[in-house]
């Protein structure tokens, strides 16, 4: 049950936002479960953030399930309203790979900044 516990996971948030969800839109934070975008684009906007895109560098353990990621990448990942990366080179790679436009958000702080803020 452990191995598919995430997939499960997924399925059940899934119908529980179709079936009794009233919500503005749905945000995903992995690849993995891009396979639910198409149902959920029913009802919802959904925004999609990649933190890395797997099929650039499987490991090994993974390598055995590299046609799932391709799917999510070919027909899933694109269907999303807006998908964001935290990576200035995932953004770039994942854009060239897949011809959509990519969002990116900083995921730092300015240290010089935050020092002074402190300081106050």
């Amino acid at each position: 049950m452990k191995k598919i516990n995430s997939f499960y996971y997924y399925l059940i948030s899934d119908f529980h936002a179709l079936l009794f969800g009233k919500y503005y839109l749905i945000h995903i934070h992995h690849s993995y479960a891009a396979f639910l975008i198409p149902l959920l684009k029913i009802t919802y906007n959904v925004i999609l953030t990649l933190h890395g895109f797997v099929t650039k560098d499987l490991s090994y353990k993974l390598n055995k399930f590299i046609w799932y990621f391709e799917i999510q990448e070919k027909y899933f990942v694109k269907k999303a309203n807006v998908v964001t990366t935290f990576s200035m080179h995932n953004k770039e790679f994942i854009e060239n790979r897949l011809q959509k436009k990519i969002a990116y958000i900083s995921n730092g702080i300015n240290i010089n900044e935050t020092i002074i803020a402190d300081n106050k």
